[in-house]
């Protein structure tokens, strides 16, 4: 509404005065054809801005919908990448590594037989009369908790050269 008033006032100081009081029609008539072209100038002006804020509103919310969806995946990623995380873990627990093995086997090459060692996942039973157990059964229950849980070479070593220098001793 503002551009109007500018608009009129401008045409009004730039128009020449009029001579006499004939030409006032034609004046009159110049002056609202002016106007009329103005305003629809400035009506054209109006839509083709809404047009534009439009189409900047739809290219927006595209652009949302695109990083919505972009979140989505990338936290389904994520998910995913920590559930490999969680199954390596318990697949790590689970087994003795390599590397530690190979001193436990070599130092003791029947290991498993020597502590009864059993697949619990397969339902096996431990043998309450293995001589290994008997001995850790003697011990206190940290001990026996620490030893039957432990997937560390290194600790079950440990405790089969404890095992075997205790029962040595009372022979």
């Amino acid at each position: 509404m503002n551009r109007i008033w500018y608009v009129v006032a401008a045409l009004t100081l730039s128009a020449p005065p009029l001579a006499n009081a004939q030409n006032w029609p034609g004046a009159v008539n110049g002056f609202a054809n002016g106007m009329q072209a103005v305003g629809q100038q400035l009506m054209l002006q109006e839509m083709e801005r809404e047009r534009l804020q439009q189409q900047h509103e739809q290219a927006l919310q595209e652009m949302q919908f695109q990083h919505e969806l972009e979140i989505e995946r990338m936290q389904e990623q994520q998910r995913l990448f920590q559930e490999q995380q969680a199954q390596f873990k318990r697949e790590a627990a689970v087994r003795i590594p390599q590397n530690e093995t190979a001193h436990l086997n070599e130092t003791y090459p029947n290991w498993q037989k020597i502590v009864g060692a059993v697949d619990v996942r397969k339902g096996e039973k431990i043998d309450p009369n293995n001589p290994f157990r008997k001995w850790l059964s003697r011990k206190d229950s940290a001990y026996q908790t620490k030893i039957n849980g432990t997937w560390s070479a290194k600790e079950i070593e440990d405790s089969i050269t404890l095992f075997k220098a205790e029962s040595a001793r009372r022979k």
